[in-house]
């Protein structure tokens, strides 16, 4: 994981979750909840769970990064988004489109449970509506089964902090189980469907515990898995349906461990590693499912050395032997599987690439990603000879559209299978792009088709910012995370650093003077950097705010700069950095992620927040207005507007794609 992408997962999960209603309407901004934003791809993104409904596999749920709960009930060939009464919870450290996991009531299959970076989420009608429930101080509920023969009886985990809970009342109230448990911290739960008294939990580098009470005490039962703490830990953990003695567990980086006698010993069956998660299919229980971050494994009988003993059939699992399923997910980060009854319906999710359905003869695999909106947007430029044209740089790379985000084109030849982080645009030459990746600086000269590495003097590939002067494109600046600002004056052939004067070289945003592109403002770490000779010395202009993530100058009185910060909300100079004021009237949420201006408005400005959507001001900052109605309660990571008037606005999120929205 790159610094960045950490700093912003920490801006996104630790600052206070705020009402998600439009706040009322004040003087000069209209707050119309007609004009609703609308969801404009890319598709696909992280799935990491799947519910299929047992009563009917047309009928399946899936949990997204940031996208919240979806729902198809044509078997994956549609989904939307069920996020409604997710707004009914406000509590610290609360992000409810983060669903880690989901289980359906078997006995009631629209009672509906969803576990969230925060607590529980539930549903009685089917995902129509939600309401949160229980257990509200955990951080992250990202494993939850319900009780096969009482489904009232409900137990969720949390590996981070909290530990395990369980309640008897449908998830009304919940009680810690911590006896035999200090300090673990489940990873997985399972629960004997032919005694639902006996369950095991996958505890990390804890191994594997066993209660045989409905979880009042526990035990550790790690004999033959060669201590879990030396390995990777246990992540997963699968009980055989047809004979419940038979249960199996992967340690991430010791292999997949077999138990025959209800998890009193364990013997390793395969060196299979990094497993996540294991599955059994239900009406063929000789077949188990292995997800990696390199693919889906499949193991079955086949080359097991067959043992009769007291009349009973066991193999020697030594010899089990696991294969790739078919492309495309022979290279794909499985996040989640999900077998129907009938073993024909299986779909899994993917770490970037959405949801996959297996073939109803299991030969093949297709994307079923009609209404999936869960990438991870980290960059959105409008095109500016063309505000149909949207460049988009995602966690899964470089995207483009040409109809205003109806539809989209990945772009990633030349490009190694990295995130992207920023995307700029040569304004004399629009096919010219430069991408800033994880691993270093890109360009591309026939508008995406291809790319090419253009690193030559980066000291390091961590690039958080990217501005071409527009008075000379050949002139570039990349800034970096840790080593400050880097300057190109051949287009990206070269790079050379520029920091004199730069005391903190940790450089979030960049802003260049359109009257004079001398002049060059650098938001870092610890405040704003002014440069008068095009990046040669740099002085400290202030304000004492935190993390400095967007700068924006006004074209009509370049004296004019606003910038936001990672706590301080927004700030303003009129007197090109002199001297600084707050101008965040109205925002409730202090941390701001990103600012852009109106083209043909400069006192109409949007501020993209981490908890609470979009801003509008149309005074120059002097009081600002929500207008998220139909934005999801994800991480506003980037914004971006077309150059016409009354112009399109882009938002992307964390793990929800990008919206739109008109004005």
């Amino acid at each position: 994981m790159t610094t960045e992408l950490r700093r912003l997962l920490i801006g996104c999960f630790t600052t206070a979750f705020l009402l998600a209603l439009e706040l009322p309407a004040i003087p000069g901004i209209a707050q119309v909840r007609s004009e609703t934003w609308t969801a404009a791809g890319p598709q696909a993104g992280r799935v990491q769970a799947l519910a299929i409904d047992p009563s009917n596999s047309q009928i399946v749920y899936a949990g997204t990064l940031g996208g919240g709960v979806l729902k198809s009930t044509n078997g994956g060939a549609v989904w939307t988004t069920l996020n409604t009464g997710y707004t009914e919870r406000s509590s610290i450290d609360f992000r409810p489109n983060d669903i880690p996991v989901i289980a359906i009531d078997h006995s009631n299959t629209s009672i509906i449970y969803a576990g969230t970076d925060g607590g529980i989420i539930k549903s009685t009608n089917a995902g129509e509506r939600w309401i949160a429930i229980g257990i509200h101080h955990i951080a992250t509920v990202d494993t939850l089964v319900i009780d096969p023969s009482n489904t009232r009886t409900i137990y969720a985990g949390d590996h981070e902090t909290a530990g395990l809970f369980k309640s008897v009342d449908g998830g009304l109230n919940w009680s810690p189980l911590h006896n035999g448990l200090l300090g673990v911290h489940p990873v997985a739960i399972a629960i004997d469907p032919t005694k639902t008294s006996t369950l095991f939990i996958a505890a990390d580098k804890a191994g594997v515990f066993k209660s045989t009470n409905a979880g009042d005490s526990w035990t550790a039962t790690n004999s033959g898995i060669k201590e879990p703490s030396q390995f990777g830990g246990v992540r997963c953990i699968a009980i055989d349906p047809t004979n419940t003695s038979t249960i199996y567990v992967a340690d991430y980086a010791g292999g997949v461990f077999e138990s025959v006698n209800g998890g009193e010993s364990w013997a390793a069956v395969s060196t299979l590693t990094r497993v996540r998660i294991l599955a059994i299919d239900p009406s063929n229980t000789q077949i188990i499912y292995a997800a990696t971050p390199v693919g889906l494994f499949k193991s079955e009988s086949d080359g097991r050395i067959k043992i009769v003993t007291n009349g009973r059939t066991r193999f020697l699992n030594k010899g089990r032997t696991w294969k790739e399923v078919s492309t495309p997910l022979d290279e794909a980060d499985i996040r989640a599987i999900a077998i129907g009854p009938a073993s024909a319906t299986m779909f899994v999710g993917t770490d970037t690439g959405g949801v996959f359905k297996r073939s109803s003869d299991g030969a093949s695999w297709s994307a079923v990603n009609d209404g999936v909106n869960a990438t991870v947007v980290h960059g959105i430029t409008v095109d500016p000879s063309n505000a149909s044209r949207i460049y988009a740089a995602t966690w899964s790379g470089m995207f483009k559209s040409e109809n205003s985000g109806a539809t989209w084109t990945g772009i990633n030849s030349g490009l190694p299978a990295q995130s992207a982080y920023r995307i700029a645009i040569d304004p004399s030459n629009t096919n010219v792009l430069y991408a800033a990746l994880s691993n270093g600086i890109f360009k591309s000269t026939n508008g995406g088709a291809s790319w090419t590495s253009i690193s030559r003097g980066l000291t390091t590939p961590a690039i958080s910012a990217l501005a071409i002067d527009r008075s000379n494109p050949n002139i570039i600046y990349a800034g970096d995370s840790g080593r400050g600002v880097f300057k190109s004056t051949n287009s990206g052939e070269s790079w050379t650093a520029v920091n004199t004067g730069l005391t903190d070289t940790s450089v979030r945003s960049f802003a260049i003077d359109p009257s004079n592109s001398k002049t060059i403002y650098a938001g870092a770490y610890r405040g704003v950097f002014k440069s008068e000779d095009s990046g040669a010395n740099w002085v400290e202009i202030g304000p004492e705010v935190t993390e400095v993530r967007a700068l924006v100058i006004d074209p009509s009185n370049t004296n004019i700069i606003y910038g936001v910060s990672g706590g301080d909300r927004v700030f303003k100079s009129y007197d090109g950095g002199a001297n600084w004021i707050g101008a965040f009237g109205g925002i409730t949420d202090p941390n701001v992620n990103n600012l852009v201006m109106d083209p043909t408005d400069p006192k109409t400005l949007y501020a993209g927040t981490v908890n609470s959507g979009v801003f509008q001001t149309l005074d120059g900052g002097r009081t600002w207005g929500r207008v998220s109605y139909g934005v999801p309660m994800s991480c506003v990571t980037a914004l971006a507007m077309s150059p016409s008037r009354n112009g399109t606005v882009y938002a992307g999120t964390f793990g929800g794609g990008i919206l739109k929205r008109r004005f």
